[in-house]
């Protein structure tokens, strides 16, 4: 599932660090941001007056991730941020909704991470320190790179649900199926009075708990036989689940030959 992490804002001033060095530790941190992470930002414009301390170069960077849709963020109106930086004790009690503090360097050192350790975890595993220069190799975000390994027959549907997609379906509004046979094994199963791992997937994004739901398209091959009659049996499936307002399920039937 994603990471959800905060950034100081202490963090973005590069003080006397090498330019070079500075510069690429953001690149890093927007590449793994972009893959593996969720933004968590207090309500306000606090870290676009962080942001004015960066260079150039990587300010527009940032500008442009924090108003795209690839790059995950999440507003927590009530958090402190200011508040929950003045020890570690208070830090770690956000654990609950952040997962790793990405600190500026004289913090991280007063909280406990000396220039041998890339980041401290907690005792539980449920919380996480570093300093904003080793962001990507972090513990919890090393770990995210679980994603792309492949997932088994015979794995369970709620482990794969939970460990891959539940956190991830939270923080975004668009997603694609890419399946091609996921139709027929639909259809397959629909007339043996099964559920199938389309339907399961569907069914668990109509239940999280979003204010408005998702444009879902869902690619598929054509059919080689009985394409009507499926697309009916599917569209009333679809129908049938509850989905949060604003949802929408498009399916694109596409050639084999593309």
């Amino acid at each position: 599932m994603p990471v959800p992490f905060i950034v100081e804002p202490d963090a973005f001033n590069p003080g006397t660090r090498d330019r070079a060095s500075w510069v690429a530790s953001h690149e890093r941190l927007l590449q793994t941001w972009g893959q593996y992470g969720v933004l968590v930002l207090p309500k306000g414009d606090g870290i676009i007056k962080a942001l004015a301390q960066l260079p150039q170069q990587v300010r527009t960077k940032w500008h442009i991730a924090l108003k795209s849709a690839r790059f995950r963020r999440r507003i927590i109106e009530e958090l402190d941020l200011s508040s929950a930086l003045e020890s570690l004790e208070r830090l770690v009690t956000l654990s609950r909704q952040i997962k790793l503090a990405c600190l500026e360097e004289t913090r991280a050192v007063c909280f406990g991470l000396d220039e041998d350790r890339l980041s401290i975890v907690a005792a539980d595993g449920s919380f996480e320190i570093c300093k904003l220069d080793f962001a990507d190799q972090s513990h919890f975000f090393r770990s995210e790179a679980e994603w792309n390994r492949m997932i088994y027959a015979g794995e369970s549907r709620n482990d794969i649900w939970r460990e891959r997609f539940q956190e991830l379906a939270l923080d975004c509004s668009n997603i694609a199926v890419i399946d091609r046979y996921c139709l027929g094994r639909f259809d397959k199963l629909c007339l043996e009075a099964r559920e199938c791992g389309l339907i399961f997937f569907l069914q668990k994004l109509s239940k999280l708990p979003r204010k408005r739901g998702h444009a879902i398209n869902i690619y598929a091959s054509e059919l080689e036989t009985m394409r009507n009659a499926t697309m009916d049996r599917f569209g009333n499936t679809v129908r049938q689940i509850r989905f949060h307002s604003g949802t929408s399920v498009h399916v694109h039937i596409v050639p084999d030959d593309r």
